[in-house]
């Protein structure tokens, strides 16, 4: 369920789990909003902005102002998406052709995935090296989710504009 929840973590969540499961959404300022998984969350995105519906509320996040989020399966599982500084920069961005991926000191095991907003993924490749070139220039215009991962366990994520 963990692997399924990482690669879909972009599309609409409709999952009944326990009630001590949640969405949780913090702000740079450290404050922090839950939404619990029962109340079947529903997160969408466009350029600027991260939309989550639930059965009960309708809240609206502009990107710009989000340190992270993170769903919280149980007690002892957790599966973040957040922009702590792992030695990993992304560059141009906006992209037109080619993206580079650079990072410090990488592992074992270290791979990418491209993510589409609507969840789809587009493109997984193993991080050989400290420099990685990705071809964006056959995706359209738009906005991405470049996932990094060591073992299926995401370390961090970024934002993508393609212009």
């Amino acid at each position: 369920m963990k692997k399924i929840l990482i690669y879909t973590v972009f599309l609409a969540i409709g999952l009944s789990l326990q009630a001590q499961s949640n969405l949780y959404v913090q702000y740079l300022d450290g404050e922090q909003v839950s939404f619990p998984l029962v109340d079947r969350p529903i997160i969408k995105f466009d350029a600027q902005t991260m939309f989550v519906t639930t059965t009960t509320t309708n809240r609206t996040f502009p990107l710009n102002d989000l340190a992270n989020f993170s769903f919280t399966l149980n007690q002892a599982t957790s599966i973040a998406i957040n922009t702590e500084d792992h030695g990993i920069r992304l560059f141009p961005n906006p992209v037109r052709d080619l993206l580079t991926l650079e990072i410090q000191t990488p592992e074992q095991g270290m791979n990418y995935r491209l993510f589409d907003l609507n969840g789809r993924l587009l493109k997984t490749r193993r991080v050989n090296s400290a420099e990685t070139q990705i071809q964006m220039d056959n995706f359209r215009e738009g906005t991405y989710v470049l996932s990094i991962d060591v073992n299926g366990r995401p370390i961090q994520s970024f934002k993508i504009v393609k212009q």
